[in-house]
């Protein structure tokens, strides 16, 4: 809302208005408020997408809901994700020099193609 009202000073929201917001992945240990911008930002294309926060909203909204269920069998979902493994996640190629692929198998990451 802050940055919304920099822009535009008439964007001030009303009393109890809610505030559409997404959390993306920013740099390592900042602020939860430098990692939240408005849902319009997240769909424009542009060099350097943002990528929402999987890991945020897994940890924060979906876990704490599965708990409140699997707790009546005692199962611990959090310490279940914890040890869960993880794959690497390669950095995306740059949309600019994807620009002549006209075929779907040119959009993918792999190399075994």
């Amino acid at each position: 809302a802050t940055r919304a009202m920099q822009t535009d000073p008439r964007a001030v929201p009303k009393h109890g208005e809610r505030v559409a917001y997404v959390v993306v992945y920013s740099a390592p240990n900042a602020p939860l408020r430098d990692n939240v911008v408005a849902p319009e930002c997240v769909l424009k294309i542009s060099k350097a997408p943002l990528r929402i926060n999987a890991t945020y909203y897994i940890t924060k909204q979906i876990i704490p809901a599965l708990e409140r269920h699997f707790h009546l069998l005692g199962v611990d979902v959090a310490s279940w994700f914890t040890d869960m493994p993880r794959p690497a996640i390669r950095p995306r190629a740059d949309r600019s020099s994807r620009a002549g692929l006209t075929t779907l198998y040119g959009y993918y990451n792999s190399e075994k193609w």
